[in-house]
C-alpha cells in the first residue's frame, strides 16, 4: 500500500523505515510516538482525538477476520450449534 501511494505521487524511493505491528493499539502508539502514518480498519479506528482517519480510495483492500472461541467450549451446546450453522453456510473454513 505504501509503495502504491508513493508511486502515484511520483516518488520512486521506497520508504526508509517500516514497522509492522500486531494490533490497533500498537499501531496507534507507534504513530503517536513517531509522527508517522499507520493503517487500521475504519471499524477499529475508535475515538482518539490524536488521530485523523483518511479514507484510502482506488485500492483493493482486504481484511482477514477470524471467528474464535475457547477450545474447551467447542463442545458446548450453544457454541457447537453456532459453528454447525456457520460451517453449513460456508461462513467459516472447516478445521
Amino acid at each position: 500500500m505504501i509503495q502504491q501511494i508513493s508511486d502515484r505521487a511520483g516518488e520512486r524511493r521506497p520508504p526508509t523505515t517500516t514497522i509492522e505491528a500486531e494490533g490497533r493499539e500498537a499501531v496507534r502508539e507507534i504513530v503517536a510516538a513517531s509522527g508517522s502514518v499507520g493503517f487500521i480498519s475504519r471499524a477499529e479506528f475508535g475515538r482518539d482525538g490524536r488521530f485523523v482517519p483518511l479514507e484510502i480510495v482506488g485500492a483493493d483492500m482486504l481484511m482477514d477476520e477470524a471467528l474464535i472461541c475457547l477450545k474447551e467450549r467447542t463442545g458446548a451446546k450453544l457454541v457447537n450449534a453456532f459453528l454447525k450453522i456457520a460451517r453449513s453456510e460456508d461462513l467459516v473454513k472447516h478445521r
